[in-house]
């Protein structure tokens, strides 16, 4: 037989999974006893990413930050720590020459304290890990030695990974420090907006969006969000024209810094870049040996064809009870874990925290668990998986209320839509020489029926299909019309051995 290939890149393994890690921060003895915790935040970091035998593994560390009040005291404090985090997966086709897209993002982060000279922090970690290996598709698109034998082909239409690459950036930005004091603490998430293609190179752009808890030269705490637009160029395997990419982005580092009246920002990250391209494949889906009786065998393939990726919206509402009456909001943060797809339904678990202050300017912080939902059914024709998520907690809409604060946050989930594709391709044709008949006809008169095509008659006749279209004065490609009036040429039948 003749066979036609497909190379592309298939994922032997992907999943998304949290996992929870904690630290502990000893105050500085130059520091006074801690009184009470109002924010905490957790900035992993991919230092390690690295496929072997059957395990691929992804480690790095998580920057820590606990904002405190002290005894006696109204202003904010720091500490500052750093826990390492690993973890691994297992898949039997995983090895050394497979390629590795992972991203470690914080789900949740709790500060504590556990007495007044140490504090703790409880961080959920929300690991996304795609393994991906070279993959081939082989179908049959003819036989090498085609007299005699017909075949119905049919199209296979696919979206499937076709490069995997990525590229390591260190981006900068000063923007004006806008009267702020001191930055407390720093979180940093990129963006990614759209992807052009020019040649065999891709132009990535986005925003590092940073997001600092910062004290104001007026004494107010205020979460501060700066958007620093980038652009990227990455490298294709090939020109990729009308490819449809998915990028995620893998912070390595943050550095913040106030300089007079200025913020020095430089934020180091893994681009990470999956091209999906489409292609149209041939197969043999049916065939026969015109003037014997013919056996087919076939097999079945079935693949997770991507239609496209879309950006759906969430919203939680979270309800902080406060042991104090509520004076100012100082800022909102929602941290997004695994989102789900069930029966149609998208749900994230949130993690939402608030920093305020009470009537005489003290400083509180409470923390609540969501969970934001995707308004629309997800529709059931395709495959959904949540790829990603962007919390747009600096869109946060909050207000006072006589329990406390009501606030209401967003965000963005990304997801794959896939559609499975099957093709029963024919891997072998035989045929057995029919018997003879004496008073068999050499030629059949037919009428065609609503749906009859020429396949089918000439199929079920073991005759021609060009025998059939020179018989009737047919064109080639043309199939017959309801109610018309054909000749089937059929050959006299010989007794034979199998062929």
């Amino acid at each position: 037989m003749v066979f036609t290939e497909k190379l592309y890149k298939r994922a032997v393994l992907s999943r998304t999974f949290t996992k929870e890690d904690s630290g502990e921060f000893v105050i500085p003895d130059t520091e006074p006893d801690a009184l009470r915790v109002v924010f905490a935040c957790a900035a992993p970091y991919i230092r390690t990413k690295e496929a072997a035998a059957g395990r691929v593994s992804v480690s790095g560390v998580t920057e820590l930050t606990v904002i405190y009040v002290p005894e006696g005291g109204k202003e904010l404090r720091r500490v500052t720590s750093s826990v390492p985090f690993a973890s691994s997966c297992e898949g039997e086709e995983i090895s050394e020459f497979c390629q590795v897209a992972a991203s470690v993002e914080c789900a949740q982060c709790d500060g504590r304290i556990i007495n007044s000279r140490k504090l703790g922090v409880h961080v959920e970690l929300i690991y996304r890990i795609q393994v991906y290996c070279d993959g081939k598709i082989t179908l049959p698109t003819g036989f090498s030695e085609p007299e005699g034998k017909e075949t119905l082909t049919e199209t296979l239409r696919l979206c499937l990974p076709a490069c995997v690459t990525e590229k390591t950036v260190s981006l900068t930005d000063s923007p004006s420090a806008g009267g702020i004091a001191q930055v407390l603490a720093s979180t940093v998430c990129l963006r990614n907006e759209d992807v052009r293609v020019v040649g065999a190179k891709a132009v990535v752009r986005g925003a590092a969006v940073t997001k600092s808890l910062c004290t104001m030269k007026n004494g107010e705490a205020e979460m501060v969000t700066t958007e620093s637009p980038y652009s990227q160029v990455m490298e294709l395997e090939g020109e990729m024209e009308g490819a449809i990419f998915n990028v995620t982005a893998a912070p390595t580092g943050l550095y913040v810094s106030l300089e007079q009246d200025t913020l020095s920002i430089e934020v180091h990250a893994v681009l990470q870049l999956t091209a999906y391209e489409k292609s149209e494949l041939s197969y043999i889906k049916d065939a026969y040996i015109s003037g014997m009786d013919s056996c087919i065998e076939t097999e079945t393939l079935t693949l997770d064809s991507l239609t496209g990726f879309e950006s759906l919206p969430v919203e939680a509402a979270f309800s902080f009870g406060t042991p104090e009456k509520v004076r100012s909001i100082a800022a909102v943060r929602a941290l997004g874990g695994a989102p789900s797809v069930e029966d149609g339904a998208l749900t994230v678990p949130m993690s939402g925290a608030v920093v305020f202050t009470n009537e005489a300017g003290e400083y509180f912080g409470s923390v609540r668990r969501g969970t934001a939902q995707y308004a629309k059914s997800l529709d059931s024709g395709f495959t959904w998986e949540p790829v990603g998520f962007y919390s747009e907690d600096e869109k946060a809409e909050y207000n006072r209320t006589e329990e406390g604060i009501a606030a209401r946050t967003s965000g963005l989930v990304t997801c794959a839509r896939y559609k499975k594709e099957t093709a029963q391709y024919v891997v072998k044709l035989t045929g057995r020489e029919q018997e003879s008949c004496g008073r068999c006809p050499s030629i059949i008169a037919c009428r065609a029926g609503e749906n009859t095509t020429l396949w089918e008659l000439g199929k079920h006749y073991s005759v021609a299909l060009g025998d059939i279209l020179s018989a009737n004065g047919m064109a080639e490609g043309q199939e017959p019309t309801p109610g018309q009036l054909l000749i089937i040429p059929v050959k006299m039948k010989k007794q034979g051995k199998s062929v």
